[in-house]
C-alpha cells in the first residue's frame, strides 16, 4: 500500500476464509495502516480470519493527518481485536454491510485523539469482551441499520478534564441490540461522557434480552447513559424516541439517564414514542445541578410501560416504571399498564423522591393483574406533584385491598396539586378509602397528604359499584350482603345454578328459574345468566331470529331449524316409499335359502339396516333440535 486511498479487492473464494495471519510471527501478525485505504469484499462476502492473538488491524496517523479506514463487504473474525485506534490517531472508521464477530474486541480504543465511526448494515456478533470500546477526546459515532447480538457498547471520552472543544456526537437509528438472554456483568450500552458538547440521538432501535443480575454495587444497566460532572459543559442533548426496550433483567435500572447542568449550559433531554416492557425497573432520571433554582425540565412524551418490575436489589430507591430522583421532569400522555411495583410499600410504579418536581399532563395507568402488590405513585417529597388535564388510575384488578396512590410530605415544602379532572378508580368489589390533607385553592385542590387505598368488600357481601375518587370527592360506596340465590366472592355478586338476577335501584334479587332455563355452572353472571341463548325475564324467550328446539330449552337460529325440518320430513318419506315397497312385493319369501333373480327376506333386513344406519341417526339428533 504505497498510496495514499488505495483500493483493495478480496474475493469471496467460495466462502474460503483467508487465514495469512496464521503463517507470521506473533510480534508481525497485525497489519499497520498509517494511510488511507479502504478493503472491498467481491463476488460475496469475502471471510478473513486469524486465530492467533493479533490486532487485526493497527489504525495509527501523524501529526494532524487523519487515518481513513474502511472495510466493505466483509466477514472479519479474530482471536483479539479487529480494529485498534493508536494512542493519538485521528482516524475514520466506515464499516458497511460487514460481519465482525467471535472476537475479543470489534473496534477499541483507549486514549485516541479524534474518533469518526460510522456503521451501517452490518452485524457485530458475539465479541467476548467489548464489540465497541472507544476512549477518544473527540467522538463522532454513526449507526444505523445494524445489528449487535452479544456484543456490548462503551463510549467515553479521554480523563475529566475536557477543553471547551471536546465533544461526544451519538447517532443511531434502526439498530438492534440483542443480549439473547446471556448473562453477562457488563452494560450493553455504556455512555459515559466527559466533552463539553453531548449529543446523543437514538431513534427507531431496540435494547432487548439483557441479564445482568451481578454485584449490586457494579449497578449493571441495558442503555446506561451517566453524564459527567463536566464544568465546561456547554451543550447537553439527549433524544430518544420510538425505541422498544423489552426483556432486560438488572440489578439497577434498565436505562439510567443522569444529566449535568451549569447556569451557562443549553439542555434539552427528551424521551417519547417508546416502549418499556418486561423490564426489572424501567427508567431512572436523575439531574445533576450546581446551583439552584433550576429550570431544566425533562421531557417524557407519549411513551408506554408495560408489564415491569421492581425488585429490591441493592438499594430502595427504584421503581417498576420510572423512578425521579432529582431534578424537574413533565410526564405528558403516558400509559402504565400492569406494571408490578411489589412488597416494598415505600415504593410504586412510579416514585418520586423529595428532590424532585413532576408534573402529570393526560397519563392512564391501570392494573389487571393480581400476582404482586401495585402501588401506582408513591411520592416522598418536599417539592411540588401536579396533575394537570385528564389523568386516571384504573385498577381493574388487584390482589389484596392496598394502598394504590401516596404522596407522604417531608418537610414544609409546597403540596401536591390538582387541575381539571382526576380520577381513581378501585375493581368491581371494592371500596375506596381516601385519607387526605386537601384544601381548595384558585387554581384546583391542594394536598398535602394523601393515601387513597382500595378495600375489598367482606366474605358475603358485595358492591355493584367501584369505588371511585374523582377530582377530591369520593362515592362512599358501601358493602351489602349477599342475597338469596347469589354467591359473593371477593365482593362480586354472581348467580348460583339455575338462579336469575336483575338489579334493582341499588342491590340485586335472584329468582329461581325453569329447569334447563339459567345457566348451571358456578360464578354465572347474575345479568347474563341465561342458558342455551336464551335471553329476557327468568329466560323464557329466544332472541329475535332464533326458536326453541324440540325437547330442549336450547335455542337455534330458524335457518337451522328450517333445515332440519325440510330433511326429517325428506327422510320419513323415503320411509314410507321403503314401506310399501317392501309390503306390497309380491316376489318376498319367508326362505333364506333362495337364490338367483329371487330377493329373501335376509336382503330386506340388510337394506333396512343400511338405511337405519344412513338416516336413523340423523332423524333423531334433528328431532331433538326441533
Amino acid at each position: 500500500m504505497s498510496n495514499d486511498g488505495d483500493q483493495i479487492y478480496i474475493d469471496y473464494a467460495q466462502g474460503r476464509p483467508y487465514m495469512e495471519c496464521q503463517n507470521v510471527t506473533q510480534s508481525a501478525c497485525s497489519i499497520e495502516l498509517t494511510k488511507s485505504v479502504s478493503f472491498h469484499g467481491i463476488n460475496g462476502k469475502a471471510e478473513i480470519q486469524c486465530t492467533k492473538s493479533c490486532k487485526f488491524f493497527k489504525i495509527m496517523s501523524s501529526s494532524f493527518y487523519t487515518t481513513k479506514i474502511k472495510f466493505l463487504d466483509l466477514v472479519i473474525s479474530s482471536s483479539e481485536t479487529v480494529a485498534e485506534l493508536d494512542v493519538g490517531a485521528r482516524s475514520k472508521l466506515v464499516f458497511q454491510n460487514a460481519l465482525i464477530r467471535e472476537t475479543f474486541h470489534g473496534i477499541y480504543s483507549k486514549r485516541s485523539t479524534d474518533c469518526s465511526i460510522l456503521i451501517t448494515n452490518s452485524r457485530f456478533e458475539h465479541n467476548f469482551n467489548w464489540g465497541i470500546y472507544l476512549r477518544c477526546q473527540n467522538l463522532t459515532m454513526q449507526i444505523k441499520s445494524s445489528t449487535f447480538k452479544s456484543s456490548p457498547l462503551f463510549i467515553t471520552n479521554i480523563g475529566n478534564k475536557p477543553t471547551l472543544w471536546q465533544k461526544t456526537e451519538l447517532f443511531f437509528r434502526s439498530t438492534v441490540f440483542d443480549f439473547q438472554n446471556t448473562p453477562r456483568c457488563v452494560d450493553m450500552v455504556a455512555i459515559k461522557p466527559f466533552a463539553a458538547i453531548l449529543n446523543v440521538t437514538i431513534i427507531e432501535s431496540r435494547f432487548k434480552n439483557h441479564i445482568a443480575i451481578c454485584r449490586p454495587k457494579d449497578h449493571i444497566s441495558t442503555l446506561h447513559i451517566c453524564d459527567s460532572y463536566s464544568k465546561v459543559r456547554n451543550i447537553t442533548f439527549i433524544f430518544l424516541s420510538n425505541l422498544v426496550i423489552e426483556n432486560n433483567c438488572n440489578n439497577w435500572a434498565t436505562l439510567p439517564l443522569t444529566v449535568v447542568y451549569f447556569s451557562y449550559t443549553k439542555v434539552k433531554v427528551m424521551i417519547r414514542d417508546s416502549i418499556f416492557r418486561n423490564n426489572s425497573a424501567a427508567l431512572h432520571l436523575r439531574v445533576l445541578v450546581s446551583h439552584s433554582p433550576t429550570t431544566l425540565t425533562l421531557f417524557i412524551e407519549n411513551n408506554t410501560f408495560v408489564d415491569n418490575t421492581y425488585e429490591q436489589f441493592s438499594t430502595p430507591n427504584g421503581a417498576a416504571a420510572i423512578y425521579f430522583a432529582t431534578g424537574i421532569s413533565r410526564v405528558s400522555s403516558c400509559r402504565f399498564l400492569d406494571n408490578k411495583a411489589g412488597e416494598n410499600p415505600y415504593t410504586g410504579v412510579v416514585t418520586i423522591s423529595e428532590k424532585a418536581r413532576v408534573t402529570f399532563y393526560n397519563s392512564y395507568f391501570e392494573n389487571r393483574q393480581t400476582k404482586v402488590p401495585s402501588n401506582q405513585l408513591f411520592a416522598s417529597e418536599n417539592q411540588p406533584l401536579y396533575f394537570v388535564g385528564e389523568n386516571t388510575f384504573n385498577l381493574v384488578a388487584l390482589n389484596e385491598g392496598q394502598s394504590v396512590f401516596i404522596r407522604i410530605p417531608t418537610g414544609t415544602g409546597s403540596g401536591m396539586i390538582i387541575k381539571k379532572n382526576f380520577k381513581i378508580l378501585c375493581p368491581q368489589g371494592y371500596k375506596l378509602n381516601p385519607q387526605r390533607q386537601c384544601m381548595v385553592i384558585k387554581t384546583g385542590i391542594l394536598c398535602y397528604y394523601v393515601n387513597v387505598r382500595c378495600e375489598q368488600c367482606p366474605t358475603k357481601t358485595y358492591t355493584l359499584e367501584r369505588g371511585e375518587l374523582t377530582f377530591n370527592k369520593s362515592n362512599d360506596i358501601q358493602c351489602r350482603q349477599c342475597p338469596r340465590g347469589g354467591d359473593c366472592e371477593r365482593g362480586v355478586v354472581t348467580a348460583k345454578p339455575n338462579f336469575w338476577g336483575y338489579k334493582t335501584r341499588v342491590n340485586v334479587v335472584f329468582v329461581q328459574c325453569p329447569a334447563g332455563y339459567c345457566c348451571e355452572t358456578k360464578d354465572c353472571p347474575f345479568n347474563d345468566s341465561c342458558h342455551g341463548n336464551r335471553s329476557d325475564t327468568l329466560c323464557g324467550q329466544c332472541p329475535e331470529g332464533m326458536s326453541e328446539s324440540l325437547f330442549t330449552t336450547q335455542c337455534i337460529s330458524n335457518m337451522e331449524c328450517t333445515l332440519n325440518y325440510f330433511f326429517v320430513l325428506g327422510t320419513i318419506g323415503l320411509l314410507v316409499l321403503y314401506l310399501v315397497f317392501f309390503l306390497y312385493h309380491k316376489e318376498i319369501k319367508l326362505s333364506c335359502c333362495s337364490q338367483g333373480s329371487h330377493t329373501s327376506f335376509g336382503g330386506f333386513l340388510s337394506l333396512g339396516s343400511s338405511l337405519y344406519s344412513l338416516f336413523g341417526k340423523q332423524i333423531v339428533s334433528n328431532l331433538k333440535k326441533l
